[in-house]
Order: structure tokens, then C-alpha cells, then sequence
């Protein structure tokens, strides 16, 4: 965990036999998050271990506050790539990746945030905070602000052209984000500030 060393990683045992993994806060003073303390119900791998503890620091960097949270690696997550048990502080994932554990970490920050769901769905154009079943995932508050908030944690740009927009050249065409396929950097930029009251970390 060399990309780590300038913070002390705590890694406990207890007797039920579920690890422990706390990743205290770094010494910024601009930062006001503490760190959560992760629970794994399951051994994570090594690989999955650093990602989540890589994408729960880039919520402290932020100043997201983030709950103490129990973390499972089981065969399926309901279909999907992982899943956040809402109200139970309680992540799944099956595929993680750096993308994919910060939008879960991003539910469990909303379910436990003060974010103005209301002015964030009047500004989409949304009714629906929470995913309903036979419609897109991305038609839901919830799904939207995963999105932005995972984008404005990432250590790259995940924004992508699309080839097919109106007949332009590829090279010519702006970058939005794939799931939000109406948000430019411009865009996700706003609504990053609005969610969160802070700018991506890409722009610190």
C-alpha cells in the first residue's frame, strides 16, 4: 500500500472474526471529515482492500463525512456490479473498481448527508429520489448525485466523447459523462459544488 504511506492504516481483528479497516484523516486544515471505520463482513483481496480504502480517503480529502460502514464481497449484488443497502450503512460489492466503489460510497454519503434532494430533482427535472423498478436507474436523484459525486472524486477524467452525437467528428464533440449523457465537465462541475458544497478534487 505504497500510495498510501503518508497515512497509518488501523487494521483490527475481532473476535467474529471481521476486519477493521480505518483510514485516519490527513493533516489538512482545510478538511473537515473524519475518517469512517470500515468493516469487512468478508477477507476482502489485497487489490479490493486498497481500492476501498483509496476511495475512502478521496471522501476525506473532500470533506464528505462518510458513516462507519460494513463491507461485503459476495457472488452477486442483486444483479448489479455492487449496491448500497440504503438505511443499513451496508455496502456489497462484487466488481469493485475505483469508479464503482466511490458512487456506492456515494449513496452511503447521501443517506447520511443534509444534501437538498428536492432542489437537486427540481434542477434535473427528476420525481424520483430512488430508483423505480422498470425504469432507468438514471432517472432517479440518487442514481444522479452517485454519478456526479464518483466523477468529482476520481483521480482521472471518466468523461468520454460520444461518436454517434449528432454525425460531429469525434474530436470535436464535448465529453460527457457516461450514465449522465446530458453533463459536460462544465456541468458536472456545478452540480458537484451544489451536492456538496465543495469543489471536485480534480480542481483542488
Amino acid at each position: 500500500m505504497t500510495r498510501f504511506a503518508h497515512i497509518t492504516a488501523l487494521l483490527t481483528l475481532t473476535c467474529a472474526g471481521v476486519l477493521s479497516h480505518s483510514i485516519p484523516a490527513t493533516d489538512s486544515t482545510d478538511i473537515e471529515a473524519t475518517a469512517a471505520t470500515i468493516t469487512y463482513l468478508d477477507g476482502p483481496s489485497p487489490a479490493a482492500q486498497e481500492i476501498v480504502g483509496w476511495a475512502a480517503e478521496r471522501f476525506v480529502e473532500a470533506g464528505l463525512q462518510l458513516p462507519d460502514l460494513e463491507i461485503s464481497f459476495p457472488a452477486t449484488c442483486g444483479g448489479k456490479a455492487g449496491r448500497y443497502l440504503v438505511g443499513q450503512d451496508q455496502v456489497e460489492l462484487c466488481r469493485p473498481t475505483k469508479t464503482l466503489v466511490l458512487h456506492e460510497l456515494a449513496h452511503a454519503w447521501d443517506d447520511n448527508s443534509t444534501v437538498d434532494r428536492q432542489a437537486f430533482l427540481d434542477l434535473r427535472g427528476l420525481e424520483q429520489w430512488y430508483e423505480q423498478p422498470g425504469r432507468d436507474s438514471d432517472e432517479s436523484g440518487g442514481e444522479q448525485l452517485a454519478l456526479v459525486v464518483a466523477w468529482g472524486l476520481m483521480d482521472v477524467d471518466i468523461t468520454a466523447r460520444n461518436s454517434e452525437r449528432a454525425g460531429q467528428p469525434v474530436d470535436e464533440q464535448p465529453r460527457y459523462l457516461p450514465g449522465l449523457d446530458d453533463s459536460t465537465p462544465e456541468i458536472l462541475d456545478r452540480l458537484f459544488v451544489q451536492l456538496t458544497g465543495s469543489a471536485p478534487l480534480s480542481a483542488l
